[in-house]
């Protein structure tokens, strides 16, 4: 798929490779960058869009597909409603590396 080609409400199969200051995961797409809710480095998963920019596009993971080897469940049960602690999903020594 062309990232030119992008709308929302498109489901689209990215690797996450990092995660931003605000917890989400970062993606690439021939330069276009999308910032994923919820996903982790390392994930392979299908994303609902839910905004698209000149620069970039912000979506949720509609279907997790291969998870990351640093997931982990969250140890809040509001975690998912919440929305206060951004990083739960992700192993605490990942969380460590990822804040430095």
């Amino acid at each position: 798929m062309n990232p030119s080609d992008i709308k929302k409400g498109d489901i689209i199969k990215l690797k996450i490779e990092a995660a931003g200051s605000g917890g989400e995961g970062i993606a690439r797409m021939d330069g276009f960058v999308f910032f994923v809710n919820g996903a982790a480095p390392g994930d392979e998963a299908e994303v609902k869009i839910e905004t698209v920019k000149k620069a970039y596009a912000s979506g949720r993971i509609s279907k997790l597909i291969s998870p990351s080897p640093f997931r982990t469940s969250p140890a809040c049960p509001y975690y998912e409603k919440c929305g206060g602690c951004q990083l739960q999903h992700i192993s605490y020594e990942k969380q460590l590396e990822i804040k430095s």
